[in-house]
């Protein structure tokens, strides 16, 4: 007989146990109103008691009829078809080929290229497919990364409606010393902020936004960021507790930080450079703190009609 895999055999299969476990009928009667050979019927009835995950005896009270005791709709009636496929096959791959590739690939997660270019350097000749198969059946794949998922960035209307930050790191060439600006931009206004630190934290992260609040002298109502580690869950607690919402760029789209990425560059271009070599945070502070009036008061800005930032923000 051809192999089956219809549903309506594996229902066929729990009426049967339910004649023979409901109503008390004989292994003999079951196969005769079936049409199979009593053999089969014991072969199903082995499978169903396998299958089951609760208990079909009521060991407690053995008196006490089992009908009235056990709830009936927690058993597992149809019984599946188990699947046709070879368990074996002469031409598999050996214990010591698998246990070799699953060790090349615990110790860095490297591709099937890489594996296979290793192992034949030990003497082991094997294909690519049977690599990455082995791979596969093993789960030692290499996990992908979750990312959150965020909405299209919003329009602002309004100043502080939507502000984005971002970090600006320097690494001093000669003696290997770090600085970070946190910088800050009000998309509706273009007003901007920086601040230096020689530290990398989410507490400076969030005191520079507050900061940016008070020197701009308006609100902020949502504040966005990237996926630095500088904003993470204790800048977004410190910003949540004032009011300010806040959210992440969504990955791979570069535009939602269009504007801070263009104001680093400007930064860089104009008052810090590239490289800095100045050792002085002191120095790089004032000489940040000019530069921050100077786009904010006195440079004209084409994105937003030739005006200043202080233009737009006075006709808002």
């Amino acid at each position: 007989m051809a192999y089956y895999r219809g549903k309506d055999i594996e229902k066929s299969r729990g009426n049967a146990m339910r004649e023979i476990i409901l109503e008390k009928r004989s292994v003999t009667q079951v196969a005769r109103r079936f049409g199979k050979n009593r053999s089969t019927i014991y072969r199903w009835k082995k499978k169903w008691e396998l299958q089951q995950t609760v208990s079909l005896e009521n060991s407690g009270r053995p008196s006490r009829p089992l009908g009235r005791a056990f709830r009936w709709q927690y058993v597992k009636w149809n019984i599946p078809t188990l699947s046709s496929a070879p368990k074996t096959h002469p031409n598999a791959l050996n214990e010591g080929t698998v246990a070799a590739i699953m060790q090349v690939r615990r110790q860095k997660y490297e591709c099937a290229e890489i594996i296979q270019y290793k192992l034949r350097k030990e003497g082991i000749i094997i294909s690519l497919s049977s690599i990455k198969r082995t791979i596969k059946r093993n789960e030692l794949w290499r996990k992908k990364r979750k990312y959150r998922w965020n909405e299209k960035r919003p329009l602002p209307t309004a100043p502080g409606e939507l502000v984005q930050t971002d970090t600006v790191h320097y690494v001093n060439p000669l003696d290997h010393s770090k600085m970070y600006i946190y910088t800050v931009i009000d998309l509706y206004t273009r007003m901007a902020y920086a601040k230096i630190s020689t530290n990398l934290s989410e507490k400076s992260a969030a005191e520079t936004i507050f900061e940016a609040q008070e020197f701009m002298k308006f609100p902020f109502r949502m504040v966005q960021s990237d996926n630095g580690a500088e904003f993470q869950r204790r800048f977004q607690g410190k910003l949540n507790s004032k009011g300010i919402k806040t959210r992440h760029s969504r990955v791979r789209h570069p535009n939602d930080d269009a504007h801070i990425e263009r104001f680093n560059r400007t930064l860089r271009k104009e008052c810090i450079g590239q490289y800095n070599h100045n050792k002085d945070i002191s120095f790089v502070s004032r000489k940040l703190n000019r530069f921050i009036n100077y786009y904010n008061y006195d440079r004209i800005h084409l994105g937003i009609g030739l005006k200043t930032p202080y233009e737009v923000l006075q006709r808002s």
